[in-house]
């Protein structure tokens, strides 16, 4: 197998400036032999399938990733180009960031550990399992034969590593440079990041670039602040950074006089519900985003059918006119009902 179709060659062509012109070949060849291999896709395995295991020794595919210059994130940021022009070329990007993990066997598995295993877990039992742990940035992409869904398509990623270990970053933080690549390499595009609550908090908050915002959940019990009064004429002294000290969220959902809520039909893949949401704007979320404003979002079903608990959800450094957001199942679109509550600016 020396070359591959001409179709997936010109696709693969746009990672030619990623590597060595040598390694890039070695690199053609073990894609090939990717997508051909029918045992387990191991290096050594791949290289068996390229029909070049005979002529030349295992350690032409094993160095392309132990001792070849070339960077994972560049190879990223590149497929996430190929995605954004032809699979998204305009509006908004939904991205999503999370962890997963690989398992591995073996005593000599580098930055191996005992991991939680979402897959095999539940509420009651938690299994852990040995393997790697991985934080992988995903775009979401529509796919014009099931309007319905989106399909999470990952393009940037970080090895995880346990405390103690050379290169131990949190996993928040190491999503917050992941976000922040992709953003940064793309500054005409307005990038929307969802996460859950492991990874929506300060490191991923603060910092982050003009066109990067930030969706997720919020604790029922966080500190809210409403936004400091303007310094009065002749006041002395530093500036106040936070105003008053608001209800938290739990007591936000509870008082709808205070905080007006407004029913709304939410269309769901197989059923439209119709949720109590109240939007409460101008909100400092101080130990997450410091002086930088966000969203408030609180959604609950009146009939209990869905979800025992109501949500609770965020948006921050909200300047568009169609700016609040609520992620729920189904398709992330500006057309749902939730996307056009009014932002006065």
């Amino acid at each position: 197998m020396d070359q591959l179709i001409p179709s997936l060659a010109t696709l693969v062509e746009a990672f030619h400036g990623c590597f060595h012109p040598q390694v890039f070949q070695t690199f053609q060849t073990l894609i090939a032999g990717w997508i051909v291999c029918l045992g387990p896709r191991t290096i050594s395995e791949v290289w068996q399938a390229t029909g070049l295991a005979a002529k030349r020794h295992h350690d032409t595919a094993y160095a392309v990733f132990h001792s070849a210059l070339w960077d994972w994130d560049e190879l990223g940021i590149v497929l996430a180009t190929l995605i954004l022009t032809h699979l998204v070329p305009g509006g908004v990007v939904w991205i999503a960031v999370d962890d997963t993990l690989c398992h591995k066997r073996g005593a000599k598995v580098a930055f191996g550990g005992i991991f939680l295993d979402a897959v095999l877990s539940s509420k009651k039992h938690k299994t852990f399992r040995f393997g790697l742990n991985w934080v992988v940035l995903g775009i979401a992409v529509p796919i014009p034969m099931r309007t319905d869904r989106y399909f999470c398509l990952p393009v940037l990623w970080r090895l995880y590593r346990k405390k103690g270990q050379p290169g131990h970053k949190p996993r928040p933080q190491s999503a917050a440079e992941l976000a922040r690549r992709l953003a940064e390499a793309n500054p005409e595009r307005t990038f929307w990041l969802v996460g859950d609550s492991a990874y929506v908090n300060a490191a991923l908050l603060q910092g982050r670039p003009d066109n990067l915002q930030v969706i997720g959940p919020l604790h029922w019990k966080a500190a809210l602040y409403g936004r400091p009064d303007p310094p009065r004429e002749g006041q002395r002294g530093r500036r106040r950074k936070k105003g008053d000290r608001l209800p938290n969220p739990k007591a936000m959902i509870e008082d709808t006089t205070t905080y007006p809520a407004e029913l709304m039909e939410i269309a769901f893949p197989q059923v439209t519900r119709e949720l109590r949401v109240q939007v409460i704007r101008d909100v400092l979320w101080y130990r997450g985003s410091k002086t930088d404003p966000v969203v408030v979002v609180l959604v609950r079903d009146p009939s209990g059918e869905w979800r025992a608990t109501p949500l609770t959800l965020f948006s921050g450094r909200i300047r568009e006119k169609w700016g609040i957001g609520v992620v729920l199942k189904g398709p992330c679109t500006s057309n749902s009902p939730v996307f056009q509550a009014k932002h006065d600016g």
